[in-house]
């Protein structure tokens, strides 16, 4: 069951990313960041290995660079049509 929920949560992640990366929405971009941050801690925990380490590691600094995103989308200031 553990398994599936690693799956589940990973393409979760990787919805999350192309929409937020698609559209540059500072919301999608939180999403992600709280989807991989929870995959990273979930990740060590069920296989808990070196290997397993390295990943969750790369997922916790890919949700800071989400969060990092989402701070430059919130602040950006969109041309107006002219």
């Amino acid at each position: 069951m553990s398994y599936i929920n690693i799956g589940f949560t990973l393409l979760v992640i990787v919805i999350f990313s192309i929409l937020a990366f698609w559209r540059s929405n500072s919301i999608m971009f939180m999403l992600s960041a709280g989807a991989s941050l929870m995959a990273g801690f979930y990740y060590y925990d069920v296989f808990g290995t070196d290997s397993a380490l390295g990943i969750s590691l790369m997922l916790w600094a890919y949700s800071t660079i989400c969060l990092g995103f989402s701070f430059v989308c919130m602040f950006k200031r969109q041309p107006k049509g002219e």
